[in-house]
């Protein structure tokens, strides 16, 4: 018993910052991550010289 109210307790403060972390993308209008610069096909330089591409 004690183990599933230490998850539920877990749970509840994993979901509040994830809340906060959706609302900051909707925001913002977009999502910002990190993409390996080392992996063709997963990310390259744009014309301005900023890396973009995705990784999952």
């Amino acid at each position: 018993m004690k183990k599933l109210l230490s998850i539920l307790a877990v749970s509840v403060f994993a979901f509040s910052a994830n809340a906060g972390t959706l609302d900051d993308v909707k925001n913002r209008g977009f999502l910002k991550c990190g993409v390996t610069t080392g992996l063709a096909g997963f990310a390259a330089p744009d014309d301005s010289g900023e890396w973009t591409g995705l990784d999952a």
